[in-house]
């Protein structure tokens, strides 16, 4: 046998092997960056689901931020409406900065920040924003958290799933504990 009629028996296995995790992410995005999408997954990553970003440590919060940012910049393509960016009161944290956000290519305007007073209020708002499917995505920003669980991470995943909108929690460091979410990421700086 030639060595192309090989390489298509193999395509051809691969693809039945495989096949339902392509029918998983077949409805799927990428950041645009090749070397950032075989990062997460060589399918992309799937729309209407609860993804979470962590920090390796503290000092890599900001690397987890733009870990997320990436991921935005590459939603607000794909959909007109804004993205929802939910956040507790701190002044000590990282806060969205106009223009930061206009060096990744993302529109300032297309963010709607929403400051709240508990985790409670969150996890509310994150759900009700889930319920508009007109939206390119909803974050929720946990540095410390009591009542982010499996329960409320169902929720969330649940309302994503049927809204087709993706959902990204970026959480501390110390962050523990079983949750429903499709994906979850470590990110820390190449340090080389």
């Amino acid at each position: 046998m030639s060595a192309i009629v090989i390489e298509s028996l193999k395509q051809k296995i691969a693809s039945i092997e495989h096949g339902s995790i392509r029918e998983a992410y077949n409805n799927s995005f990428t950041t645009g960056s090749a070397d950032f999408d075989n990062i997460f997954s060589s399918y992309g990553l799937p729309k209407g689901a609860l993804l979470e970003v962590l920090p390796k440590t503290y000092k890599q919060r900001s690397s987890a931020i733009g870990a997320v940012l990436a991921i935005l910049a590459r939603l607000l393509c794909d959909k007109t409406g804004p993205v929802i960016w939910c956040q507790l009161r701190d002044p000590e944290r990282l806060h969205l900065h106009a223009p930061g956000l206009a060096a990744f290519g993302i529109d300032p305007s297309r963010i709607i920040k929403l400051t709240l007073k508990s985790e409670q209020d969150l996890l509310w708002a994150m759900e009700e924003a889930l319920d508009c499917p007109y939206i390119s995505g909803v974050v929720g920003v946990l540095w410390g958290e009591k009542l982010y669980n499996f329960t409320a991470s169902k929720r969330l995943s649940m309302r994503a799933k049927e809204s087709g909108v993706s959902a990204l929690m970026l959480r501390s460091h110390r962050a523990n504990g079983t949750t429903a979410a499709d994906m979850r990421w470590q990110i820390s700086a190449d340090e080389s």
